[in-house]
């Protein structure tokens, strides 16, 4: 007979790996070729908790709990909606997929480095980028449009846009205050005079 809780012929406690023995169909637990490792033959539900002390292998899917899989297939980590990736004592720095965007979360500043001064960093995007405020997102800082949106750059002050560039060169909204020389041609604006202070 077998203690409450237990098995009939698997006992309780510390497993020997050296005392399992290649079993039927029906064993879910037999050790590798070697007979140094105990390896699972079929899936296994453990209700509470597995405490492993040396190295664990997966040779299979692995899904932890429905909204994380480790896919083996495809070699990736794969987050359901809105299942974060949070890292730093005080789960300060989160990323995660909210279903219709990504979403990078940090209290304080966030540095990208390279791990080499001739390194270049790169942001790409097949659109526009843009620079706003995340609190109010009409207050735009700076874009970056593709050819769809006519390949320009425009920068902005409070909101309001101060400069842009075009195919013929660039354009300034307001005024511009020069403190070195201009070289070139200066073409006012409708219903504006160029001049020169002396």
């Amino acid at each position: 007979s077998s203690a409450p809780g237990t098995t009939p012929g698997i006992p309780s406690g510390t497993v020997n790996v050296n005392a399992i023995r290649p079993g039927s169909a029906r064993q879910v637990i037999q050790t590798n070729a070697a007979g140094t490792e105990a390896e699972w033959t079929s899936n296994v539900d453990l209700p509470g908790t597995l405490d492993v002390t040396g190295n664990v292998t997966f040779d299979a899917d692995v899904d932890f709990g429905g909204d994380l899989l480790w896919d083996a297939s495809a070699n990736s980590l794969k987050f359901n909606d809105n299942i974060k990736a949070i890292f730093g004592d005080g789960n300060d720095f989160q990323m995660y997929w909210d279903g219709t965007k990504g979403i990078i979360e940090s209290p304080s500043d966030i540095h990208i480095r390279t791990t080499s001064w001739a390194t270049d960093i790169y942001i790409e995007s097949d659109s526009s980028i843009i620079f706003r405020d995340q609190n109010d997102p009409s207050e735009v800082f700076a874009t970056f449009n593709d050819d769809s949106a006519g390949s320009h750059v425009e920068l902005y002050y409070g909101g309001s846009k101060k400069f842009e560039t075009d195919a013929a060169g660039c354009n300034v909204i307001g005024d511009l205050d020069v403190s070195g020389n201009i070289n070139g041609i200066i073409t006012p604006g409708p219903g504006k005079g160029a001049y020169w202070p002396y």
